[in-house]
């Protein structure tokens, strides 16, 4: 199920703190980077603001990143 572009804030926040991160998903946006990325985790640890940083990175690059919502999908290649 794709989450619906209005569901998160167009402009979100620097993401302060996490320069480690910030550094690894500069990276997957390179032309290099991978094609799909999952972002996993218990809950709580930042997982929706490192998404939002990443859409807003790729906003900055012009580099198009969609949010998908797996839970409810299959993790087998067939399903995605």
């Amino acid at each position: 199920m794709a989450v619906p572009p209005d569901s998160a804030p167009r402009r979100a926040p620097r993401l302060f703190g996490r320069d480690r991160e910030r550094n690894t998903l500069a990276a997957l946006l390179q032309p290099q980077g991978p094609d799909v990325l999952a972002i996993t985790g218990v809950p709580g640890i930042g997982k929706s603001s490192l998404l939002r940083e990443l859409v807003r990175m790729g906003e900055d690059q012009g580099v198009p990143v969609r949010i998908v919502d797996c839970r409810t999908v299959e993790p087998t290649q067939r399903a995605f």
